[in-house]
């Protein structure tokens, strides 16, 4: 995505950061464990996550709270995008 980078924690934070400057811009809180996996959208401003605390949550870049919850997984979620939707959602 450009000059940026999306990073996940198990501080349970997704950061993004800007290459440019070297320096964290935004600091997304929200999940309640170890976030394990991020995704960036092919299209637009948005990404998923994926978490130990059996969610998955919709984000977009513009706002520091999700667009989106997917909650009720028994296990862990994977995360992934087709080219233009949010494709697969699943428990491991």
């Amino acid at each position: 995505m450009g000059d940026f980078i999306l990073s996940s924690s198990a501080d349970s934070t997704i950061r993004l950061w800007s290459t440019e400057l070297n320096a964290n811009l935004v600091c997304y809180k929200g999940h309640n464990y170890p976030v394990w996996d991020v995704q960036y959208s092919p299209v637009g401003h948005y990404f998923t996550s994926a978490s130990h605390d059996r969610t998955a949550r919709i984000w977009s870049m513009e706002r520091i709270q999700p667009l989106q919850i997917m909650a009720g997984h028994l296990s862990d979620v994977d995360v992934s995008f087709s080219l233009t939707l949010l494709r697969v959602i699943k428990g491991n």
